[in-house]
């Protein structure tokens, strides 16, 4: 029964996120251009900004050729996070979207399915501790994974991505504090309550995943702004004072 639940739920995360990525996809590079201009007015006003305060000039020529090119590497620093973040959030609010309204309304459907055999593993396993929504999603997927269906890149990129969704979930349920029976009251209704109860901790372990991409880009974008920085502060703390100091003896 594990074999047939784990196919029939492969098949829906499959139907229900496949079929609607190259929908997610397109919309996302719609935005793209706006995300690109919002991106190259903000690094336009700081290049200004910089410019007005004479911040890029060094007296080495050299020094001061490769000072310029901090210029690009705002442009290109600012386009890219504001680019990537643009896409990211709306890629996030997609797919929160299509748990919602695609997945939850699918575990629905399917849940005779779940529930039978639920039941019955509570009986094999004879578990005499009280039955709570941790547990019961623990069952549920210990053992589910999502299989490529052929060898393509897609098929891997999507089960690598749908396999570690649900690894976070069953984390998550194992590191729940056991509570019983709680609100639902009793085996069937926290059965009948699972749907909205995975739905929601999937949806936050899919804006944990962004999250960390956030942050990722954020780490990037402040470092290279560290490097403008740094070489701002070593011009005028440590070359000028060291250049104008023979002049001034």
């Amino acid at each position: 029964m594990l074999d047939a639940l784990s196919s029939n739920w492969s098949a829906l995360l499959s139907s229900a996120i496949g079929n609607r990525v190259g929908d997610m996809l397109l919309k996302s590079l719609w935005w793209v251009p706006v995300f690109a201009l919002l991106g190259f007015v903000i690094a336009i006003v700081v290049i200004v900004v910089l410019a007005r305060k004479r911040l890029m000039v060094r007296e080495h020529r050299v020094w001061n050729v490769f000072a310029k090119l901090s210029y690009l590497v705002i442009l290109v620093g600012v386009v890219f996070a504001t680019v990537t973040i643009g896409v990211l959030r709306h890629q996030q609010n997609q797919l929160d979207a299509v748990m919602e309204t695609e997945v939850l309304p699918a575990m629905e459907n399917n849940m005779p399915t779940v529930r039978t055999y639920l039941f019955a593993a509570i009986q094999e396993h004879q578990i005499r501790t009280k039955v709570t929504r941790e547990l019961l999603v623990m069952l549920v997927l210990r053992d589910l994974h999502y299989v490529p269906h052929d060898d393509g890149l897609w098929e891997h990129l999507k089960a690598r991505g749908i396999n570690k969704v649900l690894a976070e979930l069953r984390a998550a349920a194992s590191a729940s504090p056991v509570l019983g029976l709680d609100d639902a009251g009793s085996p069937a209704k926290l059965v009948d309550s699972l749907p909205r109860y995975m739905v929601g901790k999937a949806v936050d372990s899919i804006d944990h995943l962004f999250h960390g991409m956030y942050l990722s880009i954020v780490m990037l974008f402040l470092g290279l702004g560290a490097l403008v920085a740094g070489e701002i502060l070593l011009y005028f703390k440590w070359y000028l004072p060291r250049q104008n100091r023979p002049r001034s003896a």
